[in-house]
């Protein structure tokens, strides 16, 4: 490559089954391979990636090259729908001894597993919270171990650190709960940007919180809608057994009651499976309604949801869901 654009990245899609040899190389590759033809070399190159290394060489350019600088113009990057993408993205992670082999495989592979989370976007930036339980071996109950970041070392830094203490969690439920409200209070979300939050846990949620604040599931669906909203999403395996299918039961929940999705993966945990569920989590409409937060009684107020979109579609139906509350002194 020329000097000046040296440092530039790539833009092969992660489940492209021929730029990235994914097909014949995974035993996901199948389902990838239907997903990304269903997607098409048009919408995923000519509308994302092609504008993104347009933009990323250009910016090489202007800072490496004193003659080019002044001619090189950097444009925001635009879906087909003419909408910037903006996402955040929190990843809440289980790190219970439960799940040792599970951050391994996402260890043993975390060049391509945040490479890939950073291009699921246009404008991507990722968060990381860990939760445990409230044993007295647990390392935590529940923390932010990552603000908001656009730089992936920082993600593997801390990705890299985790260290399950061995024989605690189990799969009996953990504090679940609290990651998610953790990521939900003490993250900085940005306004206007999409909301997503992917869960990796193998055990259900404790229901209430065993400490902060005793919340409980109605609590966290409340709380992700009034975030404009935060989708919570799930990969997660299937359960047998009775016990274990609580895990099923807070996955659907969550996911259905906050436009998340929920999709099944091994006991493995591999990032090739965490990225497949995020690839159906990008595929989901996004509602924003522009207006005044509060109003008044008998007094009209105005409202939009012209803001909305489909990253993949385009809207075809709107509904309301109309809430309403009085406050008393």
């Amino acid at each position: 490559m020329p000097a000046e654009i040296a440092n530039a990245g790539s833009w092969c899609d992660f489940s492209d089954p021929i730029c990235a040899n994914y097909y014949g190389q995974n035993a996901v590759g199948s389902t990838l391979f239907d997903m990304f033809i269903d997607k098409t070399h048009q919408n995923i190159y000519q509308n994302k990636w092609i504008p993104q290394s347009a933009n990323e060489i250009a910016n090489n350019l202007r800072l490496n090259n004193a003659l080019l600088s002044s001619k090189v113009q950097i444009t925001p990057w635009v879906n087909k729908n003419d909408k910037l993408y903006q996402t955040d993205l929190a990843i809440v992670l289980d790190v219970s001894g439960s799940m040792i082999n599970a951050i391994n495989n996402i260890k043993n592979k975390l060049d391509s597993f945040t490479t890939s989370l950073f291009n699921s976007y246009w404008d991507t930036r990722i968060a990381l919270v860990g939760f445990s339980d409230d044993d007295p071996a647990s390392p935590y109950v529940a923390k932010v171990l990552t603000d908001f970041t656009y730089s992936s070392g920082a993600i593997k830094s801390n990705i890299a650190d985790i260290n399950p203490t061995p024989n605690t969690g189990g799969d009996d439920p953990e504090a679940q709960i609290a990651g998610l409200m953790a990521a939900m209070n003490n993250l900085s979300w940005r306004q206007g940007a999409q909301k997503k939050i992917l869960v990796i846990s193998d055990a259900a949620p404790k229901n209430p919180d065993p400490i902060y604040g005793r919340w409980t599931k109605e609590q966290i669906a409340k709380k992700a809608l009034e975030l404009d909203p935060v989708s919570i999403s799930y990969e997660n395996p299937p359960r047998i057994t009775e016990w274990q299918s609580l895990i099923d039961m807070y996955a659907n929940y969550f996911s259905s009651s906050t436009n998340g999705v929920r999709v099944n993966g091994t006991y493995s945990y591999k990032p090739e499976e965490i990225l497949s569920a995020l690839g159906s989590m990008n595929t989901l409409p996004v509602a924003a309604i522009n207006g005044p937060s509060v109003g008044y009684l008998n007094e009209p107020i105005s409202f939009s949801a012209g803001d909305s979109y489909d990253p993949d579609s385009s809207i075809k139906q709107y509904s309301w869901i109309v809430i309403m509350m009085a406050h008393g002194i």
